[in-house]
């Protein structure tokens, strides 16, 4: 008797300790991250509003939210989609009490205007030595991708269909661009979603073709495989361009940009969470193989806000 129930007791532990170790797994325990995240955090609700800055989450032990570039310490009410290069880094911006739009260059703690425009910008990205500046300008089902010539000031559409302004547009070296096409939006009162987008690739010459349908691509190797998130069926893809496979990584729902990690190994991204019917947002970080997932920072306040144009660096930069 005493042998059987001692059996027992030793199968209980193993039972235990093994759903706890699978538990630690499966959300995350076993993940280890390094580098730095910056992207803008905003939030809006009738009742309480707080403008975007840029922050940073050093992603050690413990984690580390601090302001990167504050909004109240310079002339501009709303910065937003940081792109982070070597020397500098480039971001949208709101001026303080007006109507007017801006693309900063930020070195050294110096900002100056690249261009400015009447409409909201997202996703700014130079190219081609500085000269050329790529773009989505406006919001909702009124958003286009341009681009702009820094030595002329001269602005031009890329395509005639509205865009989505909360999916990066993705560049190649040989001046190709990925963005997604607004086939069709879903509209009530004031709140506008993307029901279902296209996401293209046009090259140097102009021709477009269609690689999928979804939002928030991101390249995994530049010009060969990319991650998306098919909005249709909440699911992450993988989709390797070149045999035109496809892989459903995670079940999942994606509320921004995706970002892979510089070793390859992650991808971090805003999940929406069902919170008595509003949607609240997490980052979440999932390794390629989506099987499992780590939350970073949950807000319940980034219902209409949320975190834009993330970057991820590696450590020491």
């Amino acid at each position: 008797m005493k042998s059987k129930k001692l059996s027992l007791f030793v199968l209980f532990i193993i039972v235990i300790g093994s759903t706890s170790l699978w538990l630690y797994w499966r959300f995350g325990g076993f993940i280890k991250l390094e580098g730095t995240l910056i992207g803008s955090i905003s939030y809006n609700h009738d009742w309480e509003n707080e403008a975007g800055s840029i922050y940073s989450l050093s992603l050690g032990k413990p984690l580390k939210l601090e302001k990167f570039l504050d909004c109240e310490q310079t002339e501009y009410e709303e910065l937003s989609f940081p792109t982070i290069r070597e020397q500098d880094f480039i971001c949208a911006a709101k001026r303080r009490n007006a109507e007017k739009y801006a693309v900063l260059k930020v070195s050294d703690g110096k900002m100056t205007e690249i261009m400015t425009a009447d409409k909201k910008i997202s996703f700014p990205v130079l190219r081609n030595q500085d000269t050329e500046l790529i773009y989505i300008e406006g919001e909702k089902n009124q958003a286009y991708l341009y681009k702009y010539d820094v030595g002329t000031k001269t602005s031009q559409k890329i395509v005639d269909e509205p865009v989505d302004e909360n999916s990066r547009v993705q560049t190649l070296p040989d001046g190709s661009l990925v963005f997604v096409v607004i086939e069709k939006p879903w509209i009530y009162k004031s709140l506008f979603f993307v029901d279902r987008g296209s996401i293209e690739m046009i090259d140097a010459a102009g021709n477009r073709r269609k690689l999928a349908e979804g939002r928030f691509p991101v390249w995994y190797a530049a010009g060969k495989s990319m991650f998306y998130y098919d909005n249709q069926t909440k699911r992450l893809i993988f989709y390797d361009i070149e045999s035109g496979a496809r892989k459903n990584i995670k079940d999942i729902r994606i509320e921004s940009q995706l970002v892979v990690s510089p070793d390859k190994k992650y991808i971090a991204f805003d999940e929406g969470v069902d919170v008595d019917g509003t949607i609240a947002r997490q980052l979440i970080v999932v390794p390629v193989d989506g099987r499992n997932e780590l939350s970073l920072l949950y807000q319940d306040r980034w219902m209409f806000g949320g975190l834009d144009g993330l970057n991820w660096l590696a450590p020491g930069n």
